[in-house]
């Protein structure tokens, strides 16, 4: 075995037995684990190989970076059940204190080019809303208290969210599709939902206090009204790749 290997061997050990004493309670769910130097000391070995160990952790999602550098324990993964029509009002329902925040003002703008390929409808292979189109775009970042959890794109046809200009410039939790379908009847009975998982960017890193190799997923969605004759919404969603499980109940006729 390489010396590199060797190297590789002993950090993995270290990240294995940091990640036991974490799952088994010992610095509770949100507790401050010791330092790079403590932890240096307890293994003897150097701050290069407790860095690679907490690095490690932190991509697997066990540990997040405090304001003061220093590194705590977070929350466990948070099941979901497929699509979510509120996700604020899902995270407060398993008991989480929400912070919801928007990380640009709420504007008009014409539909960038970029955005419209990466939103093609299922059924004729075309831009759900062209590029160009006015659009209200709003950008949120939501998660629970001191753990942001996602980062939310969030694009509506300006025909049908300009009146509400006002609302959601004052409230980053105002709820666009339920004033929709309880002013105007118009309400999302269609989908077309995909996912992927990718290395974040430096601006998600910032926004979502993620290591370098930390994964998120994206999720992109459509929603239409009936028979899809409108799109309602395109919603592009960041997530922090490690703290969500997808859970979906597939009919029984899925498998007929």
């Amino acid at each position: 075995m390489t010396e590199n290997e060797e190297q590789t061997v002993l950090v993995d050990k270290l990240a294995n037995s940091l990640r036991a004493r974490i799952e088994g309670g010992e610095f509770g769910t949100t507790g401050i684990i010791p330092s790079l130097s403590e932890l240096a000391q307890e293994w003897e070995v150097s701050r290069t190989f407790a860095a690679e160990v907490i690095m490690i952790l932190r991509a697997q999602g066990y540990l997040v970076q405090t304001p003061k550098r220093r590194y705590r324990v977070v929350h466990p993964r948070i099941v979901l059940p497929g699509l979510t029509p509120n996700f604020r009002k899902y995270l407060e329902g398993l008991g989480f204190t929400t912070e919801e925040t928007d990380i640009q003002p709420p504007k008009v703008e014409p539909m960038p080019l970029e955005i419209a390929k990466l939103f093609t409808r299922t059924d004729n292979n075309e831009p759900a809303i062209r590029e160009g189109v006015h659009v209200v775009h709003r950008v949120r970042r939501q998660g629970v208290t001191d753990l942001p959890l996602r980062i939310g794109h969030i694009w509506y046809p300006s025909a049908i969210a300009q009146p509400y200009m006002d609302a959601i410039k004052n409230d980053s939790s105002f709820d666009m599709l339920a004033a929709l379908k309880r002013d105007r009847n118009i309400a999302v009975v269609d989908t077309d939902f995909s996912i992927c998982c990718r290395i974040p960017d430096q601006v998600e890193m910032k926004e979502l206090n993620l290591a370098r190799f930390q994964p998120v997923l994206e999720a992109r969605r459509i929603g239409y009204t009936a028979g899809r004759q409108q799109v309602i919404t395109l919603h592009r969603t960041i997530m922090d790749g490690t703290r969500f499980e997808y859970q979906m109940k597939l009919p029984v006729s899925f498998w007929k």
